[in-house]
């Protein structure tokens, strides 16, 4: 049986849940454990504390008379870990990051499942770096030229992303949401045409100190709905009219949960 048809759809009755990670600069919950199992590609069961790292993608297992382990993606089936308040089931499955035919395993954290298609959730990291020079066009100094400045600007973004995932193993990012944005930057002005530079001006946003990823989404964008049209072919069009009968607002979950209910 196909690897991805398998564990997309072994369990259909999961609890949807939020999952927190760590922050690729300030990891703040890279000592939060939760209970757990994980079952990787061996076969066997690990029962345990499980802490997963989203920025590194891979997973980490404390366990009884065990050392501590790690598991990247194509070394794990699904793991399950629990709390006081939810259980979260993620999955190893393949995805083409790139929409070049080449697939990697990648962990996905399961929000909804039916007969027909599964609802999938991943947070990433997105980067900026920008050097550039502006020049103040209204200030004229005593040399009878203008001042100016450089900057370096550094940016970091945590970004959800929800996935829909079809029984045969193909998956397309439907919703995102920027949850978290951290800046970093130098201003350094300086005097034409002698070149005095002052001291530099620093700025950095203050480090979290909480998970950067629990944050409640009640409204997303859509990433691209080409890609949905050519992800459910002939079928998106009897979907959209079934959307636009019932008012139905696919930019939150609960809207695109009823819409993957839908079955002619």
């Amino acid at each position: 049986m196909n690897r991805n048809y398998l564990f997309l759809f072994i369990s259909l009755v999961m609890i949807s849940f939020e999952v927190k990670a760590q922050f690729k600069n300030y990891n703040t919950e890279k000592e939060i454990w939760k209970e757990g199992v994980l079952y990787p590609i061996s076969g066997e069961k690990i029962e345990g504390e499980i802490n997963y790292n989203f920025v590194v993608d891979q997973v980490r297992v404390r366990a009884p008379g065990r050392e501590e382990q790690i598991f990247v993606p194509h070394s794990v089936n699904y793991f399950i870990v629990e709390d006081s308040t939810e259980v979260q089931v993620s999955y190893s499955l393949q995805f083409d990051y790139l929409k070049k035919g080449n697939r990697v395993y990648t962990i996905f954290h399961k929000l909804f499942s039916n007969e027909h298609y599964m609802l999938l959730m991943k947070h990433i990291t997105e980067n900026e770096y920008k050097k550039f020079y502006q020049n103040n066009q209204l200030s004229v100094n005593t040399y009878g030229s203008t001042d100016g400045y450089f900057q370096n600007y550094y940016e970091e973004k945590v970004i959800r992303i929800i996935y829909i995932a079809s029984k045969n193993g193909d998956i397309v990012p439907c919703l995102e949401k920027k949850v978290k944005r951290t800046q970093t930057y130098d201003w350094l002005s300086y005097v034409n045409p002698i070149g005095y530079h002052n001291n530099p001006t620093k700025y950095k946003s203050k480090k979290l100190k909480k998970s950067v990823t629990d944050k409640e989404v009640k409204k997303y964008k859509l990433v691209d709905r080409q890609e949905l049209k050519d992800f459910f072919g002939h079928y998106y069009f009897r979907l959209e009219r079934y959307i636009e009968k019932n008012n139905l607002n696919i930019k939150t979950l609960d809207g695109l949960i009823s819409a993957l209910d839908f079955r002619e």
